[in-house]
């Protein structure tokens, strides 16, 4: 799916390969598709104050606090990395949070 970040402000190292957002960074995800036996991905919204993006490694992390709003709820932590190639998302502290359970599609 899409993923799409807008902040106050962006800067690109020489390289190209780092991307440093700050500031009313709001990063959202289009919801995806399913497959059999796995829950709908909706979208997802995560908004913080800083966010590092390694493009070529498909790699986000910050350490401020962040929240992430999806369908089935919301959830609150302190640091986080997101691995978009092995589609794992790690909290590192101060996390909190509420989610539904949602019915498996037939």
């Amino acid at each position: 799916p899409a993923f799409r970040i807008t902040a106050n402000r962006a800067r690109l190292t020489a390289n190209r390969e780092d991307v440093f957002f700050e500031g009313n960074v709001r990063a959202t995800r289009d919801a995806g598709p399913t497959t059999p036996g796995e829950s709908p991905s909706g979208p997802i919204l995560v908004t913080t104050e800083f966010l590092h993006v390694t493009p070529g490694k498909d790699i986000a992390r910050t350490d401020k606090a962040v929240t992430i709003e999806e369908p089935r709820g919301i959830i609150r932590a302190v640091g986080l990395e997101l691995d978009n190639k092995t589609k794992t998302l790690k909290l590192k502290s101060a996390v909190s949070g509420t989610l539904q359970p949602q019915a498996l599609p037939k």
